[in-house]
């Protein structure tokens, strides 16, 4: 269990990292950008609004330079979505769907950076199953 908590810890640390490293450029530096943050009046970034900027009906077209790092966040969420089923799996003694899990590949036959809505249909089903208990 411990080696699964670690595993898991890593993941979670490398999605906060990124996840920092994407928001930052996007928040308030100057003193009136600050101001309407501290109103709240500065949009909310998080990882689902980041997300949808790559869905294909999102109507935005972000360049290589942002697609690319959002498209690795999400398989680092995918990563640490399994790393928590994973443990959830072991805690309860679940051993069927430890193995199966583990024999699960993400992105199994298909390019994310071709087809990012398939990425983000895991993201966004995972995020629900784990939600839910399943």
């Amino acid at each position: 269990m411990e080696v699964l908590l670690g595993h898991h810890s890593m993941h979670s640390r490398r999605f906060q990292d990124s996840l920092t490293i994407i928001i930052d450029p996007l928040s308030p530096a100057s003193v009136a950008k600050k101001a309407l943050y501290n109103a709240g009046l500065w949009p909310r970034v998080t990882p689902n609004f980041l997300f949808s900027r790559i869905a294909s009906v999102s109507g935005h077209t972000s360049g290589k330079a942002w697609r690319t790092p959002l498209i690795r966040l999400s398989q680092i969420r995918l990563q640490l979505q399994r790393s928590r089923r994973l443990l959830v799996f072991a805690a309860r003694s679940n051993w069927v769907e430890f193995f199966k899990e583990l024999e699960n590949d993400e992105c199994e036959g298909f390019d994310p950076e071709l087809y990012p809505d398939w990425l983000l249909i895991q993201v966004c089903c995972r995020t629900k199953l784990l939600v839910h208990g399943y």
